[in-house]
């Protein structure tokens, strides 16, 4: 049985790769938030989610390939969002502090390191640590921390 399962999650995996390849993956993978030109200044197109089951039953890790369907962010995150300004948050469930951000490239910019993100927003994110919250520009570094009553809205469209 356990042989079944993991064959049959490599075989989707492999379709999924297949399909990016071919330009025929679901569209729906790919942020619609980031702008053309957002992407030309940035000289990137956005990366393809790509899923893959786990074998210990607890649900499904996520990655990020490119275009030409090379593996650009390993599978190994529990959550990935959607992108804005050329970020994404991604979850790693098994660290202490579990939101990070990764750029259009699948560099882990900012590391994993808060316990809770929001997505960049006229080149800020909203970030909480223990009991504080912060304001961090896309580098990581803290620059406020007069957050007020900051409404998170992960990814929300106002």
């Amino acid at each position: 049985m356990k042989k079944l399962f993991l064959l049959g999650a490599m075989v989707c995996a492999l379709g999924m790769m297949t399909a990016c390849k071919s330009g025929t993956a679901d569209k729906n993978t790919n942020d619609t938030t980031t702008t053309s030109e957002q992407l030309a200044e940035t000289n990137a197109t956005i990366p393809t989610r790509i899923e893959i089951l786990r074998t210990d039953g607890k649900g499904f890790l996520y990655g990020l390939m490119n275009e030409n369907g090379d593996t650009i962010l390993p599978v190994e995150y529990d959550a990935i969002g959607f992108f804005y300004e050329g970020m994404v948050i991604v979850r790693k469930d098994d660290l202490p502090h579990p939101f990070g951000f990764v750029n259009t490239k699948g560099e882990l910019v900012i590391p994993c390191k808060w316990d809770m993100a929001d997505d960049f927003k006229d080149g800020r994110a909203y970030v909480e640590l223990g009991d504080s919250s912060f304001f961090i520009n896309m580098q990581g570094e803290i620059i406020s921390t007069e957050t007020g009553d900051y409404d998170i809205d992960f990814g929300q469209e106002e």
